[in-house]
């Protein structure tokens, strides 16, 4: 009996604390916003800010490769007979994928 009372004094002393630590405890790791969270959303957006710089740059190389094509009709030529396999006339073509 003299337990819960000292137990019961020591909640009404320091409720504010309490509470307090309740709430700390809640933001590190319960609810929408809680440190695990932010960590987890922050590992995404890294991962999605490389991805985007990686699309930057497949698109800068597909742009030059454009500007290749619609200036020098070799070129052109040369893409279609790489890219399109595409061959000439009496022409044999052999492909050898990696």
């Amino acid at each position: 009996m003299n337990k819960i009372k000292t137990t019961s004094r020591f909640i009404s002393r320091h409720w504010f604390g309490i509470l307090c630590f309740t709430f700390v405890l809640y933001m590190c790791f319960g609810g929408e916003y809680s440190l695990k969270n932010i960590v987890a959303l922050h590992s995404q957006e890294a991962a999605l800010r490389k991805e985007i710089e990686e699309y930057k740059d497949s698109i800068s190389n597909f742009e030059r490769r454009i500007d290749e094509v619609s200036v020098d009709s070799e070129q052109l030529e040369r893409h279609a007979r790489e890219r399109m396999r595409m061959h000439r006339e009496n022409e044999d073509l052999y492909i050898i994928e990696d």
